[in-house]
C-alpha cells in the first residue's frame, strides 16, 4: 500500500511546475474563484472558528489577508490549548484553508505558498489534541 501512495503521490506531484519562485508577503496566492468556493465550504462550519476561550469574533478564512504569501507563515506557537485561540488562530484559518484547497484539487496555491521561505505549514502536524476541541 506504501508504494501505491508513493507513486500515486509522484504523479500527482508531477502535474505542477518542479520550483516555485518564492511568493512575496503580499502576493495574493488563493484566487477570488478559489475563495468563493471556500467560503462556502465554511459556510455551514462558521461555529468552529468561534474560540471557546475567547470573545472574538469568528474569523473568515478568505479575507484577502488569508490568501497571501505571508498569510501561509503562521507556524504553531501555542504551548497550552487554553493559549490556542490568542496565539495561532491565524495559523490555524490558514491550515484550514488548505484543508479546503486540497479536496477542490487545488494544490498550485499550496505548493507555492510551501515556496515561501518562512512557510510555518509543517509546525502543524501536531496540533490535533487543541484544534479537535474546535
Amino acid at each position: 500500500m506504501f508504494k501505491a501512495i508513493v507513486i500515486s503521490s509522484d504523479r500527482e506531484r508531477a502535474k505542477y511546475a518542479v520550483t516555485y519562485n518564492p511568493p512575496q508577503d503580499d502576493t495574493v496566492i488563493v484566487n477570488e474563484q478559489n475563495a468563493q468556493k471556500i467560503e462556502e465550504e465554511f459556510d455551514w462550519r462558521a461555529e468552529a472558528f468561534t474560540f471557546p476561550y475567547s470573545d472574538r469574533k469568528p474569523l473568515l478564512p478568505c479575507t484577502l489577508d488569508m490568501r497571501t504569501g505571508s498569510a501561509f507563515c503562521h507556524s504553531h506557537e501555542a504551548d497550552d490549548c487554553r493559549e490556542f485561540p490568542e496565539l495561532d488562530d491565524w495559523g490555524y484559518l490558514n491550515v484550514q484553508l488548505v484543508v479546503c484547497l486540497i479536496p477542490n484539487g487545488e494544490m498550485d496555491p499550496i505548493i507555492w505558498a510551501c515556496a515561501h521561505s518562512r512557510v510555518g505549514l509543517r509546525s502543524w502536524h501536531c496540533d490535533y489534541n487543541c484544534i479537535r476541541g474546535y
